[in-house]
């Protein structure tokens, strides 16, 4: 299995990178549409703002690669500001459109900033049980609303959805490559899931 980590030109992706080599032999970052077309999964790292993000995707075409990955039917795993962009858009740049992958808009917390280690209620489709999983670690000041028909976890303090999912597009609102032993059984399932189910 092969993970190409999208290159957006901005930040820094070790972290990112270094979490996935934990978990599959293959891992490359890149912005090259060969590379991307190639890739058995995508990941959108949590890297920058909404507005730097999409006029970086959009100015380089990038936009419509990840449109036609998702049409593939493989896995896009997008984390933090990589989960934003899957929505329609998001009251931090109004007039830029998000990719719309997944029915949500995204809004600022009106509790501020959500810095720190969480316990979430998860499932891993909308028809399993619920299991709790400790110390997924979150750090955003934006999330997902009107998000409850796709969101299969959410954080205990409040309802932020942490991860939601149609079919083979993945978003995660806390940062997988930052939450340890948790992050890493999550993301395991979701690399081995059955995207059509």
């Amino acid at each position: 299995m092969q993970v190409v980590i999208l290159d957006y030109g901005i930040g820094n992706y070790s972290s990112v990178s270094n979490f996935f080599k934990r978990l599959v032999d293959d891992v490359i970052i890149s912005n090259e549409l060969c590379k991307i077309r190639g890739a058995d999964v995508l990941v959108l790292p949590g890297v920058g703002s909404f507005e730097s993000v999409m006029n970086y995707l959009h100015s380089s075409k990038l936009d419509k690669a990840i449109l036609d990955f998702a049409a593939s039917e493989k896995i896009i795993i997008g984390i933090c500001i990589g989960m934003h962009i899957l929505g329609h858009k998001s009251t931090e740049a109004p007039n830029v459109p998000g990719l719309s992958l997944l029915d949500f808009e995204v809004k600022r917390r009106p509790k501020g900033r959500n810095i720190g280690w969480r316990d979430i209620y998860w499932k891993l489709k909308q028809d399993d049980e619920i299991s709790v999983i400790s110390n997924v670690y979150f750090n955003h000041s934006f999330v997902a609303h009107n998000a409850e028909k796709i969101s299969v976890g959410y954080s205990n303090d409040e309802v932020i959805p942490s991860v939601v999912r149609l079919k083979n597009v993945i978003g995660f609102q806390f940062h997988p490559e930052k939450s340890q032993d948790a992050g890493e059984i999550i993301m395991k399932k979701y690399l081995h899931i059955d995207y059509l189910a």
